[in-house]
């Protein structure tokens, strides 16, 4: 081709794999191009005047983004729907470290020895996601380049807890930025897809390097430094709690011996991220908050990571003053309430802590549950001032015994404790909130996304509006979804803070308020069958067979934890309607009903011995009678005899509905 840049003539190209590149030059006529078989991207570089993507590039990237956008964390980006409720810093609060983290993130390389990785940590309830979302938000207003991932465990869907969306979430934002200087850098982040549709099954490094290290790299050769510049901002990798990737072991002691965890991902996050930030040619910042975990702290402790990292810790030099002041600004509250002494009162109580404060004033405004159905009926927690002076009792009253005194989370565990034991039955409801959790998260095919709150209220309500009851006075703690969206399945619970999940986890901490795992999947299974006679008329059109999808991680969706259990649920159990459950089933529109009718029948055999008991032949009787009416294969008596020793066998049994 010419490098005149104005005619190329005769140009013949029998295999184009692409990319091929004219730099320096505008090429504004070609004659006679043969170019043979396309499978690459033709694109310039330098004088654009007269050039732009080219609809080639950009259906490339389009694909691009769609393929990304198939396999990254949408809930993860700062702005998604599912941060909607995340904490933000208020306007005029926190202006000391934010102000701290954007001058670094804008001047840091001007320093003398500069470091390009920024560690953000501190303790629980010190604001670390509400200083990231709020960074986020200001690299946006001023046009610093950013791309961010906020992990998650309070996540609806796996995605925000695991590590294997990452790289693919942060790329997808880079194919976002349609400002002109980084066209190249898309093009080239396109490219390493096309070349490797299979690179983000490849290590985080590998997919680091090719999706977004190596573009803006080229991108700052290519023109000057500032180009390829980019901050990485990354929140709660401490949150980073799934392990998706267990290596194939063949023996038991193997696995056990080998089997990753949460830490091992975590040291390889970090270890990624500090390579992305390191060498001559880096112009990439990283910002990332966690807590301070054992095995986060110690990678930034070794000698070699500390050399190239700075660290900024969050405790009490970034107070909480200023948050409470401005949440009484939003909230209209008069100028002089709630007073000096009882403003003094709860900035001493929240110790620097932010989330003590942000939990305080949610609770002093009230819960939007009671104000739009008019039930506030909450003794002597009516008004704001009366819910005011029930924070300001919570102040320890004479000093604590050392055994008991838990530092800094000694405030924030009365806080907690004290706000749940204004339910009318407070281990109730952290039995509902855990069972939330659970049926949040659950395995299933029918729909691609956590189970709504109308499923829920369908599994755990005895009577309609006890969610309201064992919820309603938590809503400092717990987004409940409004009357408007409570038939909805879109609108999720959603927990504000980790650190009150953390509480009600941990028995310590929570004391007799304190619900295991096993007394709470018992409480799911239990109330299921409570409830199951009002399960087919309340299910909303579309939903029709969600909740009998559902799985716990690993294991049944319904399952007892032991003998005694199933028996406590044994009336409840010969209550229910079965032939209605077992018609309904078995007209059913899906595959799912075969699985669901082996799994009932061993469910109901899991309390019998030597010989069923009554519930178990209540259910299994009467749902062969109705299976066999339908025209269903059902397995013979042999083998129905043999689960009166194993139940193993019972999901191979053959459950077939008649051919159509």
């Amino acid at each position: 081709m010419s490098h005149d840049g104005t005619t190329a003539s005769n140009v013949t190209h029998q295999y184009f794999g692409g990319p091929v590149t004219m730099q320096s030059t505008t090429v504004h006529h070609v004659d006679n191009a043969n170019l043979g078989v396309n499978n690459g991207n033709m694109y310039q570089q330098g004088n654009r005047s007269h050039s732009s993507c080219g609809e080639g590039q950009d259906h490339l990237i389009e694909a691009s983004r769609r393929y990304l956008a198939e396999n990254m964390a949408a809930g993860a980006l700062h702005d998604s729907e599912e941060r909607v409720n995340a904490p933000k810093c208020m306007p005029e609060t926190r202006i000391a470290v934010q102000s701290k983290i954007i001058s670094w993130i804008s001047d840091g390389h001007k320093d003398s020895n500069p470091k390009r990785f920024l560690w953000v940590t501190g303790p629980a309830g010190t604001g670390k996601t509400a200083i990231m979302g709020s960074i986020a938000e200001q690299c946006k207003e001023r046009g610093i380049p950013a791309i961010s991932f906020f992990f998650s465990n309070r996540s609806s869907t796996a995605n925000r807890r695991s590590k294997k969306r990452l790289v693919a979430t942060l790329a997808y934002q880079l194919l976002q930025d349609e400002s002109p200087e980084m066209v190249e850098a898309r093009i080239s982040t396109c490219q390493a897809i096309q070349r490797d549709p299979a690179i983000l099954q490849k290590s985080l490094q590998t997919q680091l390097d090719n999706l977004i290290l190596r573009p803006l790299r080229q991108l700052g050769q290519s023109r000057d430094e500032t180009c390829g510049r980019m901050t990485i901002l990354i929140d709660g990798l401490d949150e980073c709690d799934l392990v998706e990737d267990e290596p194939e072991l063949h023996s038991t002691s193997d696995r056990r011996s080998q089997q990753r965890t949460k830490e091992d991902d975590h040291r390889e996050i970090l270890t990624t991220l500090l390579h992305a930030s390191q060498g001559a040619s880096s112009s990439i910042t990283i910002v990332l908050a966690s807590r301070p975990d054992s095995a986060i702290r110690s990678f930034f402790s070794h000698i070699q990571t500390q050399a190239v990292t700075r660290e900024l810790f969050l405790a009490g030099k970034y107070g909480a003053d200023a948050d409470i002041r401005q949440i009484r600004r939003q909230y209209d509250l008069p100028s002089d309430w709630p007073g000096a002494p009882a403003l003094y009162i709860l900035v001493r109580i929240a110790s620097g802590q932010f989330i003590y404060a942000a939990t305080a004033m949610r609770f002093i405004e009230g819960s939007p549950l009671e104000v739009q159905d008019g039930r506030a009926t909450y003794t002597g927690l009516l008004t704001p001032h009366q819910r005011l002076q029930r924070i300001l009792e919570l102040r320890p009253k004479a000093p604590r015994p050392k055994s008991l005194h838990l530092g800094p989370l000694d405030a924030l565990n009365t806080l907690y404790n004290s706000l749940l034991r204004t339910c009318p039955e407070p281990r109730l409801s952290v039995t509902w909130l855990q069972a939330i959790r659970i049926l949040r998260v659950l395995n299933h095919d029918v729909y691609n996304g956590p189970a709504p709150p109308w499923l829920i209220r369908l599994v755990l309500e005895l009577s309609p509006g006890e969610e309201q009851s064992v919820l309603g006075p938590l809503s400092s703690m717990l987004k409940i979804p409004s009357g408007k969206d409570r038939k909805s399945s879109d609108k999720l619970y959603t927990f504000y803070h980790a650190s009150f999940l953390d509480f009600i986890d941990d028995k310590t901490r929570c004391n007799d308020l304190y619900v295991s795992p096993e007394e709470v999947k018992d409480f799911i299974s239990h109330r299921y069958f409570q409830t199951l006679n009002n399960h087919l008329n309340r299910i909303p059109a579309g939903g029709s067979l969600y909740y009998l999808a559902m799985d716990f991680p690993g294991e049944p969706f319904l399952k007892f934890s032991s003998k005694t259990a199933f028996r406590a649920a044994e009336s409840a159990i010969i209550s229910c309607n079965v032939r209605m459950w077992a018609q309904y089933v078995a007209e059913a529109h899906t595959t799912h009903k075969r699985y669901f009718i082996r799994l009932m029948f061993s469910m109901v055999h899991q309390g019998c011995s030597w010989h069923c008991r009554p519930a178990c032949k209540h259910w299994r009787e009467t749902m062969l009678d109705v299976l066999r009416r339908k025209g269903w294969t059902v397995p013979t008596a042999s083998q129905r005899s043999r689960s009166r020793w194993s139940d193993i066998q019972i999901l191979e049994w053959d459950f077939s509905p008649p051919k159509v």
